[in-house]
């Protein structure tokens, strides 16, 4: 079940990411120039009641969890090293035993260092979260496991003109789903890629791309298979937004069986007036449990008037916060999506929408967890004096398996106000809803949640647009919803 997560550098990135990161590096170049060198961070306590903890039907098992942790983000960029980090340690005690106490831990960071400057750059990502085991049962702790993500390799690049470079990468990538009880999921990916790029300006080009990917399990007498791709690309940036395209094929092979579809993949921001963004998401790639994973925790997210690439979506001392919707399966499956979204925003009022179409299916024996997507979501928040906002959200999800297994309908809605008496202190009251209801056969829950924590350190920055080859600024709001 979707705890609302999200899918979603240098000119290398452009390709690089190949299949361990597929399509995620253009839209990070997309919003380059948009950060300003930030370090934030905030420790945060309290206490959430709610009257069905083990989230079952017809359950009135109340209890009380205390909450407790710290998050974090960092990014630099020294012109050699290049660092983007964002993360949250959070420690839950259920004080009536409903669940032995835990703690959650999420983690999105990248970094980049350029070896020689401009000719060879080493690389490294990684991204740490919980998953649920069974997406059609509960995230309870009992449902809930630790995955990692993690690629590193090289990035070359050989000028071949005035306007022409030839792009060279590789990485090596493992999954790790830790304690799964269903199936061994962890897998290792070896990744090489090979493009030539030609500048149409300095902020577009154009270039011809190809990967070649090795995929396999950890698990002894696991299968194995392999993922190629070749596709053209096209990459704009502007002062109003900015597009990247790709259009190509990509092939599946394993045990002898090969399988050919379209590659498309589709990343348009555009700033429509001074305070209304769009952006648009098209896609249908192959995919697997790791890179559904990292998908779920690098989307894209708006702050402060501009939409930028990663942070943590969903992070927040809630209970199980930030836990991944993911189908773990030893299997690559075909990924069909297409996601719209409008943000408004002004000094003291913003709101935005969003709607996603997600279809997955499965190549190779994944029989019975093919599955559609439906969701929307909607947010609002309000600056009711210097130092005290409103905020409103809601989202609704619909799930429909292809096989045998029940579908759900969720409807989530949270609402509650933010006070920071001081500069480094706030205090949040809010109140979550979620009605779920299944088709026969799965397990459906209500559940109400009130939350009240403290929280201190200094507001995050956020930043503001700047036009290709302008610095950005930084900007800081009395507090962050």
């Amino acid at each position: 079940m979707s705890n609302d997560l999200g899918r979603t550098g240098s000119v290398a990135a452009l390709i690089v990411g190949g299949i361990v990161t597929a399509g995620s590096a253009a839209a990070d170049d997309l919003y380059q120039g948009l950060q300003t060198p930030h370090t934030s961070w905030s420790l945060f306590a309290g206490a959430a009641y709610t009257d069905n903890a083990a989230l079952v039907a017809g359950n009135t098992t109340s209890d009380t969890i205390a909450i407790g942790g710290v998050n974090g983000s960092l990014y630099r960029d020294t012109g050699r090293l290049k660092a983007d980090v964002d993360g949250s340690v959070q420690y839950e005690d259920y004080l009536d035993h409903t669940f032995t106490s835990q703690t959650l831990g999420q983690l999105v960071g990248a970094a980049s260092y350029a070896i020689v400057p401009d000719r060879f750059n080493w690389v490294l990502q990684d991204t740490y979260g919980q998953v649920t085991v069974d997406p059609l049962l509960p995230p309870t702790p009992a449902n809930r496991i630790n995955a990692n993500f993690v690629s590193t390799g090289p990035d070359g690049f050989l000028r071949l003109g005035g306007s022409t470079e030839l792009l060279l990468g590789a990485r090596y990538g493992e999954s790790d789903f830790q304690s799964n009880p269903v199936a061994q999921v962890s897998d290792r990916t070896v990744t090489g890629n090979l493009g030539l790029l030609e500048r149409l300006s300095p902020t577009s080009s154009v270039s011809l791309n190809a990967s070649a990917a090795h995929i396999e399990y950890q698990a002894p007498g696991s299968p194995a298979y392999d993922q190629d791709e070749l596709y053209g690309r096209f990459f704009s940036r502007s002062q109003r937004g900015g597009v990247s395209l790709d259009l190509g094929v990509t092939e599946l092979r394993e045990s002898g069986s090969s399988v050919y579809d379209p590659l498309v993949r589709l990343t348009l921001f555009h700033r429509l007036t001074t305070s209304w963004n769009l952006n648009l998401g098209v896609g249908t790639q192959f995919s697997n449990s790791g890179q559904a994973f990292q998908s779920a925790f690098t989307g894209i997210t708006v702050v402060n008037n501009q939409t930028v690439p990663g942070g943590l979506v969903g992070l927040g001392p809630q209970p199980g916060a930030g836990v991944a919707d993911v189908i773990l399966a030893q299997t690559a499956f075909r990924d069909d999506y297409g996601t719209v979204g409008f943000d408004f925003v002004r000094p003291r009022t913003s709101f935005g929408v969003s709607g996603t179409l997600t279809r997955q299916r499965y190549q190779f024996g994944g029989a019975g967890q093919d599955r559609d997507l439906v969701d929307g979501s909607a947010h609002f928040t309000r600056r009711l004096r210097q130092t005290l906002d409103f905020h409103a959200t809601a989202s609704y999800e619909r799930l429909t398996p292809q096989g045998a297994l029940p579908g759900y309908r969720s409807w989530v809605g949270d609402t509650g106000f933010s006070w920071r008496p001081g500069a480094l202190l706030a205090v949040t009251l809010s109140y979550h809803l979620q009605d779920l209801t299944t088709d026969v056969g799965g397990a459906p829950f209500r559940v109400n949640q009130v939350y009240l924590g403290l929280s201190y350190g200094p507001p995050k920055p956020h930043v503001s647009f700047a036009p290709p080859g302008q610095p950005a600024t930084q900007t800081q709001t009395p507090t962050q919803l």
